[in-house]
């Protein structure tokens, strides 16, 4: 009588401590459900190579971004926001936005808006090795630096390599502006673009990220409040809106720390 008697103690505090445990796990899941929930939504996607290791990155190039919004010099405009943004951490030697020649530019044009649209990261990677091969022609070609895996130092004897270690660029999708004043408006400035670090050497992409936002009324989302007020504490232009919402797709840059909010 006396075993059956703990043996059925032991069984009870077993399932109590199995009952307090789930209601420990249910309790952290739900506290951190709750910060999450009360955190600004980044709109920011991004991803960086798990073979970052492989590539030691001080200079970038940037090309002007492939424009599909209604705003005619969108492309230009993000580009050169990228080269403040990187500017300002000091981390990398960063080129002001190159111009392609017209028809390098159409090319791109075209590369970019091919179908099917999930093919677009490979059609940029090709035609960023095109356009390195095109400017530094006696490049190690990208098959070599690839079955290679690490690339020779500039000016190593027998191998040149470009003077530059990636190049950034993307497409911009949307690009629309404010219709209305700075205090009442009939639509919000809404800002939509893909970002793109493309290695010079290989072609692979080190780091990818993709920026969606369209500016919403300050009481729709108090949690947005930051941002209403560094904008000026108004309804914000196209512009303001991407430079703004750039400090939080730049975070997630390699080598430069922090990450967006879920």
């Amino acid at each position: 009588m006396r075993r059956g008697y703990h043996d059925q103690v032991s069984a009870t505090m077993r399932r109590s401590m199995l009952t307090l445990g789930a209601l420990l796990l249910s309790a952290c899941t739900t506290a951190s459900a709750a910060v999450n929930l009360f955190q600004p939504p980044s709109n920011v996607v991004a991803e960086v190579s798990s073979e970052l290791h492989k590539y030691d990155l001080h200079r970038i190039a940037i090309i002007a971004f492939v424009n599909q919004s209604a705003t005619p010099d969108a492309g230009v405009r993000i580009a050169n926001f990228f080269f403040d943004e990187l500017e300002t951490y000091r981390r990398y030697e960063v080129a002001p936005p190159l111009h392609l020649d017209e028809e390098m530019e159409l090319e791109f044009t075209r590369t970019a808006q091919e179908e099917p649209e999930e093919d677009r990261p490979g059609r940029l990677r090709q035609f960023v090795s095109q356009w390195v091969s095109r400017i530094w022609p006696s490049t190690t070609p990208p098959s070599a630096a690839r079955t290679s895996q690490t690339a020779a130092p500039a000016g190593a004897a027998g191998q040149s390599v470009p003077p530059l270690d990636a190049v950034l660029t993307g497409v911009i999708t949307r690009y629309d502006d404010r219709n209305g004043s700075a205090f009442a408006v009939d639509q919000p400035a809404s800002v939509a673009y893909e970002v793109y670090l493309i290695s010079a050497r290989d072609g692979e992409i080190i780091w990818r990220a993709r920026f969606a936002e369209t500016q919403r009324p300050l009481f729709d989302n108090l949690l947005l409040a930051g941002r209403f007020f560094k904008g000026g504490g108004v309804w914000q232009t196209h512009d303001t809106l991407a430079r703004i919402g750039m400090e939080r797709v730049v975070k997630t840059f390699p080598g430069i720390e922090g990450k967006p909010m879920p």
